[in-house]
């Protein structure tokens, strides 16, 4: 008998789709398997976690645990034992002889370790649906009773996995984990056999080609009609992220025409806020909940093994108060594992992750002392948008015209050969600095999260108040109405 066992290809999509599915990382895993023998019981160390996801040897006691902790049959991890493949009725009676190999080269694709990202399964909850009910001038009000909160991946799977095809939407704070949700959803789907494709919606480019663009990510080039013939047969799960991002009216109307032609076609959107974004008529409604204590505590644990004790010793009760969410909670984790520093408020921890990353990144010499005000003006730029329409925002920026703008900034400045500067300039930011990349569209470009881009346009127009002459900001409507705009 061998004495180590291998996961075969199929056992590491089971292998993985049980860890998304109870929401664990893979030193949480790590934490769990314990082998007992005569003399002792053994933990296993998170090297040997990763060489069982990557298909390498191990040690066929520590395999057999690992199967055990996340609830499988090694000898079908290790393919000891065929597992009856079960296909979905739809997938059955859909694909071709020539899409079947290409599909599987897609969630192979999706399927291909990466770098390991921590993942707190956050909760979601059901929104409250009020309606009105009884006769024309005696209707009275019936509210249903709000469920308690779930895991919000494990929720989605029930939701796409059940015999409805359900439409829903998830909305949620920014940095409240809803793009991380989708990706870990995405990732448990494909583990499953299924298609998911996640889109992002804030690109100006209509649904079936935003669709088109990301299976052709993972090789998987289908012309519209054959995109089409995959919906029909619900064979696609689409994964809709960032409805109050949608930059115009007609990609709105575009994707409400899409979603009532696909009503049978399983979709999750996501949006910052309802009131914002809409709900598109969707027929749940879920709601990101904050993290809670505990949750912060295992996020703070996993990412600081070594020193998460003494952060959180030293925020007290202050935690939630300066990292609410899992971005900010993130960023706080990389400031103090860098520095050892703590932050009075949310504003001082997004300058000193500014600071931390400027050095890590090393900018070359001649751009780092502007590095800091480029980064403002551009998106002070953005989140102003065009000024005859002043409720609106970019969320990305043509790469031309920000050029252009910094250029504009550079001349202000006094800065001498500001046209080549400003390319320059922008280039190294582009290369060199984490929060600040190409968009999908390779004219455009973005900052990496909405809420950096909205902290650098705070901290330029925080600015403006040192300027007692400056009309725009020293006029209380002015700066209602070109900055405070509620609607932004």
């Amino acid at each position: 008998m061998a004495r180590s066992l291998v996961v075969c290809p199929e056992g590491i999509k089971l292998a993985i789709s049980a860890l998304t599915t109870k929401g664990w990382s893979r030193e949480v895993l790590a934490g769990k398997v314990t082998v007992e023998t005569q003399k002792e019981v053994k933990s296993v160390s998170k090297q040997t976690i990763d060489k069982f996801f990557a298909g390498k040897a191990v040690d066929r006691s520590y395999f057999a645990a690992i199967c055990n902790t996340l609830q499988l049959d090694w000898e079908i991890i290790s393919g000891v034992k065929i597992l009856p493949i079960e296909v979905p009725p739809s997938a059955a009676s859909g694909n071709s002889d020539r899409l079947q190999p290409i599909i599987q080269s897609y969630l192979d694709f999706l399927l291909k370790p990466n770098e390991e990202q921590i993942y707190i399964d956050t909760d979601a909850v059901l929104q409250q649906e009020t309606r009105k009910s009884g006769k024309k001038g005696e209707q009275r009000e019936e509210t249903k009773e709000e469920q308690p909160p779930q895991p919000v991946v494990k929720k989605l799977l029930k939701d796409v996995l059940g015999d409805r095809r359900e439409h829903v939407i998830l909305s949620g704070r920014p940095g409240s984990g809803k793009s991380t949700a989708l990706q870990q959803l995405r990732l448990a789907l494909a583990a499953e056999g299924l298609v998911p494709v996640l889109v992002q919606l804030k690109y100006n480019i209509p649904i079936l080609e935003a669709i088109a663009n990301e299976l052709e990510k993972g090789d998987l080039e289908l012309e519209p009609g054959e995109i089409k013939r995959l919906l029909r047969n619900q064979e696609l799960i689409l994964l809709l992220n960032g409805v109050n991002e949608i930059p115009t009216d007609d990609l709105r109307r575009g994707l409400d025409y899409f979603r009532e032609q696909n009503s049978t076609v399983s979709m999750i959107f996501t949006t910052r806020d309802l009131a914002l974004g809409g709900d598109l008529g969707t027929s749940q409604r879920l709601e990101m909940k904050p993290l809670t204590v505990l949750q912060m505590q295992e996020f703070v644990g996993q990412h600081l093994p070594e020193v998460g004790g003494k952060l959180l010793e030293q925020l007290g009760d202050r935690l939630r108060e300066v990292a609410e969410t899992p971005l900010l909670l993130e960023m706080l984790c990389n400031v103090f594992g860098e520095t050892g520093q703590i932050p009075e408020n949310k504003g001082d921890l997004f300058r000193l992750f500014h600071e931390k990353y400027k050095k890590f990144k090393e900018l070359p010499d001649d751009s780092q002392p502007f590095t800091l005000e480029i980064l403002q003006q551009l998106a002070f730029v953005m989140m102003t948008g065009a000024p005859s329409k002043p409720t609106e925002f970019w969320l990305t920026i043509d790469r031309g015209l920000a050029e252009r703008k910094i250029e504009k900034f550079l001349r202000e400045r006094q800065e001498s050969d500001a046209p080549s500067k400003s390319k320059k300039w922008l280039g190294d930011l582009l290369k060199h600095h984490y929060l600040l990349q190409v968009a999908a569209d390779a004219g455009q470009i973005e900052f990496h999260h909405q809420l950096f881009q909205e902290y650098y346009a705070a901290e330029r127009l925080l600015s403006l108040f040192d300027d007692d002459n400056n009309n725009d900001v020293t006029d209380e409507q002015r700066l209602q109405h070109l900055y405070l705009n509620y609607s932004k």
